[in-house]
């Protein structure tokens, strides 16, 4: 996803060129805006998947169970899917650099890709993990009204609140890992727009 030059370097060639002869820089950061792109269209797929998966199980689900705090939670759940699934593919899906561009419209095209990306990964509480917490929190809670109701269960309350009490700390580190690992992506990607800007061509 980076360029092997580094930003002084490519500058300092650009400048020392004349405006036609700038292919070198062209082509390096169309090498990198291709590999980016695979690289977000194999993210996506894998996002893609992984909605489908949630979808059918937590579908599931919604037949398996009476409870009624569990098929809503269950519905809810699949809902954040599908809507982040149409948000990855609305916002997050990757473009094509044209095959006819002039060096700073290079630079723009190859900044735009990234800013999009960044924006979408510096911003993945809200539109990622939080439409998953409404109906993660209200299916785990149905569960355990399920397991308080069982016959017997007063004997095990301890267990079955030390079970539910994992569950709800497993699913809260999963939200804060995913996060963090989001967050430091996106200031990797924040780097590159940054190494870009560096990248202006003087005025003629």
């Amino acid at each position: 996803m980076t360029n092997d030059n580094s930003p002084d370097e490519l500058r300092n060639l650009w400048q020392s060129q004349q405006p036609e002869s700038f292919t070198m820089p062209v082509e390096e950061l169309r090498k990198a805006a291709n590999k980016f792109a695979r690289k977000i269209f194999w993210r996506n797929i894998r996002e893609y998947v992984a909605a489908v998966i949630v979808t059918i199980w937590y579908g599931y689900y919604i037949y398996k169970f009476d409870s009624t705090l569990v098929r809503i939670g269950s519905g809810l759940v699949v809902a954040a899917a599908i809507w982040i699934s149409w948000r990855i593919y609305k916002k997050g899906r990757p473009r094509k650099m044209p095959e006819e561009i002039d060096a700073q419209s290079c630079i723009d095209f190859r900044r735009s890709e990234l800013k999009r990306q960044y924006d979408l990964l510096s911003t993945i509480w809200t539109w990622y993990l939080l439409p998953f917490t409404p109906g993660l929190i209200l299916f785990l809670i149905g569960l355990l009204r399920i397991a308080l109701a069982r016959a017997g269960a007063r004997m095990h309350y301890h267990e079955i609140a030390t079970d539910y009490c994992v569950a709800f700390a497993v699913c809260a580190g999963t939200f804060i890992v995913l996060g963090m690992v989001n967050h430091w992506a996106a200031k990797k990607l924040k780097r590159q727009i940054d190494q870009l800007d560096a990248l202006k061509l003087p005025p003629s």
